[in-house]
């Protein structure tokens, strides 16, 4: 019998309450609509005119909801970033039912199967998203560095734009790899700004990890769902990643830092991206030897420690590791004060660069405009943003969390969906977590996790194992050890969690 049917799925979705979130209420679509979206020269008194500019986007092949822009150029030895941003808050004001709504969601949410949007599709997928050759309102920032990484200049401000090619991840991927005749010829005009970003992202990478960073390696997965539940066939595979996607990456995070580490400075009040340390007598996978050399040590200490442990591992290790490591960490989350981002080892960081899809740097994105309109900090503007930022810092995180926790469960129901016509069948796994109840796997092919019941190893009640945090002892004898390769077999799946329940074989 089915343990799981897509309607059954369906069922838990709507037990969440999300039927809500696919639709906006009238009020709502009214104002939308009510919205002038024309671009005129009152508009260009305010914004910068960079529409001439070889202003490019990079993103999914099927994304709409298209936030951020870029422009690299060179001259001698400095590169010159320009990072531009949907000016969502020239549309969404403060008081509005429109704003209302989206402080109530906080942002989109990604489910395998439909996005539920912060914003409705009239904003997110049409006038505020980057579309080539339309002219959009942006708030930009221009970076300076040379030919280390260094930043050496930055420069908030307003711009027009015209976007000039939606490129794509994989087709970028192709020209710097010089491995597609046909997307070489339709991205011509553009390989020159392709290779420039690349030696820009590589730099800034560099000395990323120089200064250490922590890096996970974690799967995420593709979703390949039918909208008819007639037919209920899906495919699942992990997502992969290539340069194209660094290259963004690290200039988004630039950008975020920099922005952020501005309007510290001018000390306005502002919502920080926060990500506070691990308790270090927390991070149960190290040994005691290892634990004293790390106490005591600074964050950035700890990060090019743990870096080291996972550089020096094969490809399966990483991910184990990776997992353990997860477990340790706190949650990243939203504050009115900037108590830095350990993960990233970022003394300094917003988010700034997905208004479309966050609240938070919508919130952002209108501190800034004041601060441009005003030319300065005014005392009105910290009183009334120091009165709100903690609040909706608290709402931002709180709304995040629900996001991730749907998308987490909806995720893990469609891998036990899928996975339940492989119940019975052996597989090739790992152990990266080991408790008095369960031993925690990860399945090698698939790339999915699991777990292993205790009980059903020792089913003897006589028997009395020790468990330790990085092995199982018997006897006298070690049993399991963290990492240890096993082969297992599919035996049940956990209704109520979606885990995939197995059996060593």
């Amino acid at each position: 019998m089915s343990i799981y049917t897509l309607e059954d799925i369906e069922k838990i979705y709507l037990s969440y309450g999300l039927k809500a979130y696919e639709t906006f209420g009238k009020q709502i679509l009214d104002e939308v609509k009510n919205i002038d979206y024309t671009i005129t020269d009152k508009n260009y008194k305010k914004y910068e005119d960079h529409s001439n500019e070889q202003v490019v986007t990079i993103d999914g092949e099927h994304t709409r909801d298209i936030d951020d822009a870029i422009l690299v150029k060179k001259s001698g030895k400095f590169y010159s970033l320009t990072v531009y941003i949907a000016d969502v808050s020239h549309y969404v004001k403060i008081g509005s039912k429109l704003d209302e709504e989206a402080l109530m969601r906080g942002t989109s949410i990604y489910l395998p199967n439909k996005t539920l949007n912060m914003l409705p599709a009239k904003i997110s997928n049409d006038i505020c998203s980057l579309k080539e050759s339309k002219k959009r309102l942006t708030l930009a920032v221009n970076m300076t560095f040379n030919n280390k990484g260094k930043l050496k200049s930055s420069r908030i401000f307003r711009a027009i734009i015209c976007s000039k090619k939606k490129m794509t991840y994989e087709k970028v991927f192709k020209v710097l790899q010089k491995s597609d005749e046909n997307v070489l010829n339709e991205y011509n005009e553009f390989i020159e700004q392709i290779h420039l970003m690349k030696d820009l992202a590589i730099l800034l990478r560099k000395r990323r990890k120089k200064k250490g960073f922590l890096e996970l390696y974690i799967p995420e997965y593709n979703f390949y769902i039918p909208s008819s539940l007639e037919f209920e066939h899906i495919t699942i595979l992990p997502y992969s990643t290539n340069i194209a996607n660094s290259i963004i990456e690290e200039f988004m995070l630039i950008t975020n830092m920099v922005v952020d580490k501005t309007f510290c400075k001018l000390g306005i009040p502002f919502i920080h991206r926060i990500h506070p340390a691990p308790s270090l007598d927390n991070i149960d996978f190290l040994t005691n030897k290892d634990y004293f050399k790390l106490f005591n040590k600074n964050d950035s200490y700890v990060i090019k420690y743990l870096t080291k442990k996972l550089k020096r591992c094969d490809e399966n290790t990483k991910i184990l590791y990776s997992y353990n490591i997860m477990r340790n960490l706190c949650s990243a989350k939203y504050s009115d004060i900037p108590y830095g981002h350990f993960a990233l080892n970022f003394k300094y960081y917003c988010h700034f660069t997905s208004p479309i899809r966050r609240y938070s740097d919508l919130m952002i994105h209108r501190i800034i405009s004041e601060y441009i309109d005003n030319g300065n900090v005014t005392k009105d503007m910290i009183t009334k943003y120091g009165n709100i930022m903690a609040d909706i810092s608290k709402k931002c995180s709180d709304t995040e969390s629900f996001a991730k926790k749907i998308s987490r469960e909806m995720e893990n129901m469609y891998i036990a969906y899928y996975m339940q016509d492989f119940i019975g069948e052996k597989f090739k796994a790992s152990i990266y977590h080991i408790s008095k109840n369960n031993i925690s796997i990860f399945i090698k092919d698939l790339m999915f996790i699991g777990k292993i019941k205790c009980s059903s190893i020792f089913e003897d009640d006589s028997i009395e194992p020790i468990f330790y945090k990085d092995k199982v002892i018997l006897n006298n004898k070690i049993l399991f050890r963290l990492y240890d390769d096993l082969t297992v077999t599919l035996v049940d799946i956990d209704r109520s969690s979606s885990k995939l329940i197995f059996e060593i074989s």
